[in-house]
């Protein structure tokens, strides 16, 4: 999801397979079998670090503010715009289990607080994913929090689209200046040329005075 932006959304326990090999080859044993790729994802930098602020953001035990701004600004939508039920939501998705989570009566609250309108798409199949690993390891007995697990590799996945960001924004100032400062030489000889060829340094100075300021 954030080192390579293409990854398989569905992997259940029956899409992960133990390969029974007759091989005496100690390299071959013991290996996984991975079927099914028919709900991949691909994300764009982009994307990856929206989704990655959003996991930091839950991970980071940050306010409900923080966190429903952060869905804000991937485009989710709701009926009320309610913050509390964005980042009770997100929290579902990116957090520990919890016995709470299991009362029909608090999804009831949950509902009755507000409604989706709008899910970003670059979310929805990081949210699957997020399920079914969180899933698979209650089946094991095992509480995990999808944030904490993947918020080194999500804080690496914006570092690295900041970083490439602020590089490409210096590019393009230093284009754009390089540009400013020939189209400012082109009008700075152009004002400093008379045709009546008399008294034309003064005008020249001026208009390059002027230009430059």
């Amino acid at each position: 999801i954030f080192c390579c932006g293409l990854f398989n959304a569905d992997a259940h326990p029956g899409n992960i397979l133990v390969l029974d090999d007759d091989d005496d080859d100690q390299h071959t044993k013991n290996r996984l079998g991975l079927i099914d790729f028919g709900q991949c994802k691909r994300l764009t930098p982009e994307e990856q670090a929206k989704v990655a602020r959003l996991v930091v953001s839950v991970a980071n035990g940050d306010s409900d503010e923080q966190i429903a701004n952060v869905l804000r600004s991937m485009g989710m939508k709701t009926k009320h715009d309610s913050t509390e039920f964005m980042a009770t939501f997100a929290r579902l998705m990116f957090g520990r289990f919890r016995p709470y989570h299991l009362d029909s009566e608090w999804h009831r609250k949950v509902h009755r607080m507000d409604s989706i309108v709008y899910f970003p798409n670059e979310l929805s199949m990081v949210y699957r994913t997020s399920m079914l690993l969180r899933g698979l390891a209650m089946s094991l007995q095992i509480n995990v929090s999808v944030g904490d697990l993947w918020r080194k590799h999500a804080q690496e996945a914006i570092d690295r689209y900041e970083a490439t960001t602020e590089g490409e924004q210096q590019n393009i100032w230093a284009a754009t200046n390089k540009q400013q400062q020939q189209q400012t030489r082109k009008v700075v000889l152009s004002t400093g040329t008379s045709s009546s060829g008399s008294s034309n340094s003064g005008k020249g100075e001026q208009g390059g005075q002027v230009v430059m300021s």
